[in-house]
């Protein structure tokens, strides 16, 4: 279902999948391309397979890489076949993937406390441009990381409220 949800851009059908119990969250593995589906970077797109990347890295859950994804491979292969067609990796890509996954190993994301949090307008006469993002955070108490996810090409803006973030107001 996530990975439907995150396809389709939709923040907001993302966050309402992001409400069940973190318990819940906590059993489920997360990706955007394996066996059975395309290939990120051919379905998505190099710059929105970043962002479904970092998504599926920071959330709650396990990861699932498949071959290939971290260089931005476009050819999908049945299972059966052992050899690949010759493709130049996408450096850049790569690149963001080594910095991602270093991120996404710290302690931080395994033992802290994950939260989404509500994204709201910008201001009073804003367009709905909120609704293209995704927010959450991890805290340990002491450590935060906000990530914040545009999960479309639009420039968006909004509002995130911090401000029942655990320990963040003291």
């Amino acid at each position: 279902t996530l990975y439907d949800r995150l396809l389709e851009g939709d923040a907001r059908r993302v966050r309402e999948h992001l409400w069940a119990e973190v318990g819940f969250q906590e059993r489920t593995v997360r990706f955007i391309e394996n066996h059975d589906e395309p290939r990120a970077a051919a379905s998505a797109g190099i710059e929105k397979s970043r962002a479904l990347a970092t998504v599926i890295c920071t959330l709650p859950g396990a990861v699932l890489i498949h071959d290939g994804q971290l260089v931005g491979r476009v050819a999908k292969l049945p299972v059966q076949i052992s050899r690949q067609p010759q493709e130049t990796p996408h450096r850049a890509l790569e690149n963001f993937y080594r910095r991602l996954l270093a991120e996404a190993n710290d302690s931080l994301y395994q033992d802290g406390h994950w939260q989404l949090f509500d994204v709201l307008p910008a201001y009073d006469d804003s367009i709905n441009t909120h609704n293209n993002l995704l927010a959450y955070g991890w805290d340990d108490g002491s450590e935060y990381r906000l990530v914040v996810v545009n999960l479309t090409p639009v420039w968006s803006q909004a509002t995130i409220r911090l401000d029942n973030w655990r320990k963040l107001n003291r």
